[in-house]
């Protein structure tokens, strides 16, 4: 990010504005000037500004700024309006750069009854956003059971290759996807399985059986984020090898998911792993950024504030040498840890409603790595203490074999802010 810093210095390098209107309840000229004495020059597309001016008098009430074409005394907003800071005369804040038509930035200081504008030109904008974003703040999924095909029940599928699908929507794709003419990110498994399972990220599971043998899964159980890798859908303590079987020519492939997607939770203040730093961090972040993020700014902001992530808190990916950071990057996250009836351990509760996880994916070679970042926030949990069962001998806490069955295809709520590749 580039900066620039006011200095008090001759204005002949500022191209002042002023906008006089009528008396007929037209506002009139304010009466100020205003220091801004840096050259622009080439500005970079999606990029952010760091505007730093200071004002004659301390008039203005307000301070905005915004992108302009044309030429002196026929200026035309090409970008949206952005709020600036002001403090007095000074006059600060994070300027976006959302136009590549812009040959001026205009800075706008009003009282309420009076305005002026001050433009200064810009050499060009060049560049180009090369990430989407995707939000979701009501994004529903809800854990598979059991699906059936040749090898878990014969009886009904003797012919192999064979099974059916399924529309419980559990599958997330970080990076978007096409099932026939409409994008998706949440996919059920007739869906994923019709692409070979291209793009797919986690999957939102409940651990309970085998869905190879059906047999009931002793250390782990409940809900649980899981990769997609076949290691982990398959592994012994997730149990969903009924996703991974080929029927009808398609099957979910390691070559095809996001095979190097990670998570890594951020809990809140209830649980003892709580980092206060950063948590408010990530917060932060979350929270600067549009829910629905529709418009060119607001998709520009979010890809900054996203960002943000690789910069602080895992720029080993940037070549940082000294004292670089890390994500703890996991290939699943458990809601309960050593939940299942046959663990000596006590169980862990992992993250809850209100807590977040941070999502990151490596796509690119190994020479060129390309890095995606994503916030991840747990709405509401579907209310999993019904299922508890507590063990007499020793007080152990665990999830009921039989109530576990109910925690399938219980509606769960996530909101979901995150950098993605652009669907060609």
């Amino acid at each position: 990010m580039k900066k620039y810093f006011a200095i008090l210095a001759a204005l002949s390098m500022v191209l002042a504005v002023s906008c006089n209107k009528d008396d007929k309840g037209g506002k009139k000229t304010l009466d100020v000037d205003l220091t801004f004495d840096t050259q622009l020059g080439t500005l970079q597309y999606a990029d952010a500004i760091e505007i730093s001016a200071i004002a004659s008098e301390a008039v203005a009430t307000k301070a905005e700024a915004v992108l302009v074409s044309g030429s002196e005394g026929n200026w035309k907003a090409c970008g949206e309006v952005q709020e600036l800071t002001l403090d007095a005369v000074n006059v600060s804040g994070l300027f976006f750069i959302d136009s590549k038509a812009a040959t001026g930035l205009q800075i706008t200081l009003s009282d309420g009854k009076s305005s002026k504008d001050f433009v200064y030109p810009i050499a060009k904008v060049e560049g180009e956003m090369n990430v989407d974003i995707y939000t979701n703040d009501a994004m529903k999924m809800m854990a598979d059971s059991m699906v059936q095909n040749f090898v878990n029940t014969p009886s009904l599928y003797p012919v192999e290759f064979t099974g059916k699908g399924s529309e419980c929507p559990s599958f997330f794709c970080m990076h978007p996807v096409k099932i026939g003419s409409e994008v998706k990110h949440v996919l059920n498994l007739t869906e994923a399985r019709s692409l070979d399972g291209q793009n797919l990220s986690f999957a939102w599971v409940n651990v309970l059986q085998n869905t190879a043998n059906r047999a009931y899964i002793g250390g782990q159980r409940g809900y649980m984020f899981s990769g997609c890798r076949a290691s982990s859908l398959g592994g012994g303590t997730t149990g969903r090898q009924c996703d991974l079987y080929e029927v009808e020519g398609h099957q979910i492939k390691d070559a095809k998911i996001d095979y190097n997607f990670g998570m890594t939770v951020v809990p809140g203040s209830w649980s003892n792993s709580y980092n206060e730093e950063l948590f408010k961090f990530i917060d932060a972040l979350y929270i600067k950024i549009d829910e629905k993020c529709e418009t060119e700014l607001s998709k520009i902001k979010a890809n900054y504030y996203l960002s943000q992530i690789q910069k602080v808190l895992d720029n080993s990916t940037i070549g940082v040498e000294e004292n670089p950071t890390s994500l703890a990057n996991k290939t699943y996250l458990r809601r309960y840890g050593e939940a299942g009836d046959t663990s000596t351990k006590a169980l862990v509760e992992n993250f809850r409603a209100g807590d977040y996880v941070i999502l990151k994916s490596k796509r690119g070679t190994e020479e060129s790595p390309v890095y995606y970042y994503g916030i991840l926030q747990v709405m509401q949990l579907f209310d999993d203490s019904g299922s508890m069962a507590v063990k007499e001998d020793t007080g152990k806490q665990y999830i009921d074999r039989q109530k576990g069955h109910d925690l399938f295809y219980k509606p769960n709520y996530f909101s979901v802010k995150t950098q993605c590749e652009i669907l060609k």
